[in-house]
Parts: structure tokens; C-alpha cells; sequence
């Protein structure tokens, strides 16, 4: 290639010497900068004046990969110069045969040096995917640099032209959309030295073939630059999201009048990326920024992450919700501003500051409320630290919790609430002796002790839309533990109620935030006073004690699934034993032979003695097997009640099997006060 350069040079000079007007020259096989020309022609004109005028003609025209073969070019230069060791051009009329170009006419102004050391060149006017395009191109030894300026382009043809030279994901579609475009390019032979751009994007559709990523109607804005330093770069970018409707599955995003900006700076590494600052700044939801190092893969190493907003309902609204669908999140209302610092590192979250004033956390599904909270967290995973969690009022399903505010300690194995500390619940309080969450850096569990101060059971009958009940909730609460989704009480769980005692064992919740909860334990009674029972749920009186089970309970979404229940009188219960006709009547029902009482003599009396009285219910498949305190005549029945003493009585019920609806409706009917009436 230099001998034909030095030829050529000469033979210039030659003509120059011996004044000749014009001279055509032609070659075959020419390269230079990468570039081959399969046939070169060169008509030379004005030789005797200031300016000359050059024809070139390059048909086999290869360019450098991925572009390669592109056709023949004719370049026109009426104002042309000539120098010993130079062609110069300005501009000149150029026609390029190339099917990525939407015409083949366009503005070429270009200065080559004879000894192949320099080619600089700009094409104007370049007609492609529907806009205009400039190109300009400085080659100089082994530096070279490239400028694209393009305006008004069609996306999607750019994109399939991108795809023809093998640039681009095949993976991803662009359906619409315009374009600007600038780009400034260096090169040291082979190596990228840097690279800047700006790009602005109107109506943009496009997205991935598996649909996990799209977005319609798109409108942003990015500039940047990249430098190499020994082949590793160095980034400075910003992204300005305008408008338009993004998804990345699951999260969808519309952007209407407030635009998101994104900020990085960072550079490549020996050992990862640095990352000098990324910000994000979604006006009126979030702000945050961030720096530090990360893997090669991208996984931290040493990041700080800066919160200077967060609105917890905006947020949560835009870009978690669309996460928890289906979980026990998915429907929230919150409110507040969220601001703090999150540290990582190689093995996770290593320090946690957050600082949330007031806010409001609310379940539309009405299964937790948390009202005025305040927070102060400051947590570190290899150090012991306190937060401060305090709220105004709260409610958990339908019970009314009362304003708390706790100090807890912890580090990166375990939690634990420094006592003492108080729960108010209705008119009564849980207090918390024991609360602490170990296992965190693993299997997180979790163990609780405490006890129940006094609630009054009218209030908590409210709140559970229950039958109005007389008297006061306590008792001592054991050890409860949380593992595995898994809500278990060790031991006894005891409370007084109706001037009796009612323990809990075996109790279990598995998932209980969950879609479907299960619940298991085994519940017994004993020597609860009747009378009061029996006024509470308008049942008709009752005199006397009861003792009772629910053993191996199952309930599912807080629905019995299965159980085998007993209500009975103790054996040594040795107090007065009276029951009114509404209740003879009512267990009547219950035991399938409804009004019975009504349809004898025995309608004069208003109440009647007993020896004893009890009904048991074995639930399996929404049907339960009845029975009473005692069989009854050749076995088919039971007893009810068993008459004693004057006036005498005896209630028997028929029905073996009953279905658990119709008789939870029964149970309903009678202990609202719409039994049977006595005539």
C-alpha cells in the first residue's frame, strides 16, 4: 500500500512539474485504515489553476467488521486543492449505493494525506431510518476518532439495522419510536480511549420476547461519557425519565408530570466496579444515592446507600406492591417519610440507621392497624445497639391495642425488647417479660413471656362480634416461640374466666399472617360457674358447674376443620343445680327435638332440678358425632340432662349426627335469645 501511495505522490509532483492539465488514475485492490477498495479511480482536472477538481470512484468497497461490503461510492469535488503529500475536499457530491441508506446522495468533505498517515472526512446530510444523519471521521496513525450526529430517526429500523451488523439482542423488539443521536468516539488502534453521547427518545415501544420487560409511550433523556484507563472504564452517566408507561416484571410504572433521574459515576476495577455515586430521584416517592464497591458480578462489597426520602405510601404504591401480590402485604395503606442509611457488605446488611417520624400502616383486609408510629432504628450487625419503636394506637384483627413505646436491643444474631414493656389491649395490657428474636443470621426464632392483666370480656365480646360476656380475662402466658412460620405455646396457657379456669396446651399457628392460617391445640375447662356462663350468651339459666374439653382442634383460615369437643357436669360438683325451661328447651334443640318442653305439663314450671347435664360433638368432615352425658334407653340415644330431685327432668336427644353448619346455626339461634318460646 505505501509502494502505490509513493507512486501516486510522485506522479503528482510529476504533473505539477510538467503542466499538464488533467490525468486519470486507476488501481486495484487498495486498503488503508482497515478500509478495502476493491477498484479505485481517480480523474484529476485544473491541474494549471488554483483549484482542481477530482472525481474518485471505489466500486468493492469492504469496511471494517461488522459493516463490511457496503457497495460502490462516486465522490464529485468540483473544489478541490492538491498538495505534494495531500488531496483536500470540500464540499464535495457524493453517491453511496448502500441499501442501509435511505438515498444514496449526501455532502462529502475530506483531506487525505498521500502517505496513507492521515484520512479525515465528514458525510452531511446522510439519509437513514428515516432521518439525517452527520458522520465524521479523523484517522491518524493508530488515533482515530469517529462523531455521529443523527436527528429524527425511526427506532425500530435502526434497531433492525443494528441487528443486521450484529449489534443488540435479538431477544428484544422495538415497535416504535424517534430518535437524536450524538457520539464521540476515540480509538487508539484497536482500544477504546472514550466515548460520549447524548441521546433523546420520543414515543418509545419496545421490550424483551418473554415479555418480562417493556414499556409504551416512552420519553428520556441520557448523556454521558465513558474513558478507558489500561482497558478498564470509567462511567459518568445520567438517565432522565420523562413520561411513559415501563414494565419490569412485576412492577409497572407510568410517569406522567414528575420524571425520574438516575446519576452513576463508577469505574472498573482489578477486583470489581467502584462505584463513586448512583443516585435516584423519583420526585415525590424517593431519593436516594449511593457509592461503594462491587464484584465483578455486581454483588456488594462495601456500599453505602443513603436514603434522603422515602415516602412510605408513594413507594410501597409504585414499586412494592406489584412484589407482593398474593402475600400477606399486598393490600396496604401507608404513610410517612422514611430517611436513613443502609450499609452492605460481603455477607449482607452490616448497619442499618432509619428515622421515620410519624407514620401510618394500615391493612385494607382490616387485619392490622398501626396508627402514629414512630421510629428510630439503629442496628449493627456485629455491635450491639437500641431502637425505638413507639406508636399511638394499633389494632390486630379486630382487638384495639393501646400506645406503646419500647427500646430494643440487638445485633446481627438476635433482638430482644428491654423490658419493661407493656402492651394495653381494650380496657386490660399484655405485659412482655420476655421478647427476643434469635437466629437471624440463620433460622430466625423467636421465645416471649408475660401475662395478662384483667381485659373485660364485654369489650373484647365487641371487638370479636361475639355474644356479650360478663367478667375479666387474665392469665399467665408460657414460653411462646416463633421457627418456621411456626407460632408454638410450651406448657400451660392459663386464664380466668366465668370463676373458672380454662387452659390451653399443644397451642400451634402455622402461617398465621398467612392467606390460610392453621391453628391446633388441645383447650379444657374446669368448674366454670353456669350461671354466669348462661346469662352471658342470653342461653336461658343454668345453675351449677361445667367442666369441658376441645381436644386435637384443627381450625383452617380460623374455621374448624376437626375436634372432639365435651361439655359435662363435674362428678364432685356438689353445688345447686337448676335449669330454666328456655334452657331445657334450648339443649332440646340442640339435641335435634326442638319446643319439646313447650308440648308437656311440665310447661308450669319456670325451672327444674339435675343431677347432671353435658353434650359432646366429635367434628370430622363438617359433621359431628352427638352424644350426651350418658346413653340413653337402648343406645340410639342420650342424655342431655339428667333429671334429679323435684321438679324432675330428663332431656334426651335423638340426633347421632348433625351437620356443623346447621348446628352452629342452632348454637346461634339459641344463644341470641331466639329459641323456642315457652306458651
Amino acid at each position: 500500500m505505501m509502494r502505490r501511495v509513493l507512486l501516486v505522490s510522485l506522479l503528482l509532483i510529476s504533473i505539477a512539474a510538467f503542466a499538464i492539465d488533467g490525468i486519470g488514475l486507476s488501481a486495484r485492490k487498495v486498503e488503508a485504515f482497515g478500509v478495502t477498495v476493491g477498484s479505485l479511480e481517480i480523474q484529476v482536472s485544473g491541474l494549471e489553476g488554483p483549484g482542481q477538481g477530482v472525481v474518485l470512484r471505489l466500486s468493492g468497497l469492504v469496511l471494517p467488521e461488522p459493516v463490511k461490503g457496503i457497495g460502490a461510492l462516486v465522490v464529485d469535488c468540483a473544489k478541490a486543492r492538491i498538495e505534494p503529500d495531500a488531496i483536500h475536499c470540500t464540499g464535495g457530491q457524493a453517491r453511496l449505493d448502500w441499501d442501509v441508506l435511505d438515498g444514496p446522495e449526501f455532502t462529502l468533505d475530506f483531506e487525505a494525506r498521500l502517505d496513507g498517515t492521515r484520512l479525515k472526512l465528514a458525510a452531511h446530510g446522510l439519509r437513514i431510518a428515516g432521518g439525517r444523519a452527520d458522520l465524521e471521521i479523523d484517522a491518524q496513525g493508530e488515533t482515530r476518532r469517529a462523531q455521529i450526529r443523527a436527528k429524527d430517526t425511526d427506532l425500530a429500523v435502526m434497531t433492525a439495522l443494528a441487528a443486521r451488523f450484529g449489534v443488540g439482542a435479538s431477544a428484544w423488539t422495538v415497535s416504535g419510536g424517534r430518535a437524536d443521536l450524538t457520539l464521540d468516539a476515540r480509538l487508539q488502534g484497536q482500544s477504546p480511549q472514550r466515548a460520549d453521547w447524548t441521546v433523546a427518545l420520543r414515543d418509545l415501544a419496545a421490550g424483551n420476547a418473554v415479555g418480562t420487560i417493556a414499556c409504551d409511550g416512552a420519553a428520556l433523556r441520557s448523556n454521558g461519557r465513558v474513558v478507558w484507563r489500561a482497558d478498564r472504564p470509567d462511567i459518568d452517566a445520567r438517565l432522565h425519565l420523562d413520561k411513559g408507561q415501563f414494565y419490569v416484571d412485576p412492577v409497572f410504572i407510568e410517569l406522567k408530570d414528575k420524571p425520574v433521574d438516575v446519576v452513576v459515576t463508577a469505574s472498573r476495577t482489578p477486583d470489581g466496579w467502584s462505584i463513586g455515586k448512583l443516585a435516584v430521584d423519583d420526585p415525590g416517592r424517593v431519593s436516594l444515592t449511593a457509592s461503594g464497591t462491587l464484584t465483578p458480578s455486581f454483588a456488594p462489597q462495601a456500599v453505602t446507600v443513603d436514603i434522603a426520602e422515602l415516602k412510605l405510601g408513594q413507594t410501597y404504591t409504585r414499586y412494592a406492591q406489584p412484589l407482593l401480590v398474593g402475600g400477606s402485604l399486598a393490600d396496604l395503606d401507608l404513610a410517612g417519610n422514611l430517611t436513613g442509611q443502609v450499609r452492605l457488605d460481603d455477607k449482607g446488611l452490616s448497619r442499618l440507621r432509619l428515622a421515620l417520624p410519624r407514620a401510618d400502616f394500615d391493612d385494607r383486609k382490616g387485619r392490622i392497624g398501626i396508627y402514629g408510629m414512630q421510629a428510630d432504628i439503629d442496628w449493627q450487625r456485629d455491635r450491639v445497639r437500641e431502637s425505638r419503636l413507639a406508636w399511638n394506637s394499633a389494632h390486630f384483627q379486630a382487638l384495639d391495642l393501646g400506645a406503646i413505646d419500647w427500646r430494643v436491643q440487638g445485633d446481627g444474631r438476635a433482638l430482644t425488647l428491654r423490658p419493661p414493656a407493656r402492651l394495653p389491649i381494650l380496657d386490660g395490657a399484655l405485659q412482655i417479660d420476655t421478647l427476643k428474636v434469635s437466629g437471624l443470621d440463620g433460622d430466625p426464632e423467636g421465645r416471649f413471656e408475660g401475662f395478662l392483666e384483667p381485659i373485660d370480656m364485654q369489650a373484647l365480646s365487641h371487638a370479636f362480634a361475639w355474644p356479650s360476656m360478663e367478667g375479666k380475662l387474665s392469665g399467665m402466658i408460657p414460653i411462646v416461640s416463633y421457627q418456621d412460620k411456626r407460632v408454638k405455646v410450651g406448657g400451660v396457657l392459663l386464664m380466668r374466666l366465668f370463676d373458672g379456669n380454662i387452659t390451653l396446651r399443644d397451642l400451634e399457628m402455622i402461617d398465621p399472617l398467612g392467606i390460610a392460617p392453621v391453628v391446633t391445640g388441645n383447650l379444657e375447662m374446669k368448674s366454670l360457674d353456669l350461671d354466669t356462663l348462661t346469662r352471658t350468651f342470653a342461653f336461658g339459666n343454668i345453675q351449677g358447674r361445667l367442666d369441658g374439653w376441645v381436644r386435637g382442634l384443627r381450625m383452617v383460615n380460623w374455621q374448624p376443620i376437626e375436634f372432639d369437643a365435651g361439655f359435662i357436669t363435674p362428678e364432685d360438683d356438689d353445688s345447686r343445680h337448676r335449669i330454666s325451661q328456655k334452657a331445657v328447651d334450648n339443649l332440646t334443640s340442640l339435641g335435634g327435638v326442638s319446643g319439646a318442653l313447650s308440648r308437656t305439663f311440665m310447661r308450669f314450671f319456670e325451672s327444674f332440678s339435675y343431677d347432671r347435664l353435658g353434650l359432646t360433638c366429635r367434628l370430622r368432615n363438617s359433621v359431628c358425632d352427638m352424644g350426651g352425658v350418658l346413653p340413653a334407653g337402648d343406645g340410639s340415644s342420650y342424655y342431655i340432662v339428667k333429671g334429679g330431685g323435684l321438679p324432675r327432668i330428663d332431656v334426651v336427644g335423638f340426633a347421632q349426627r348433625v351437620d356443623w353448619p346447621t348446628l352452629l346455626e342452632r348454637l346461634q339461634r339459641v344463644t341470641s335469645g331466639g329459641g323456642p318460646q315457652i306458651q
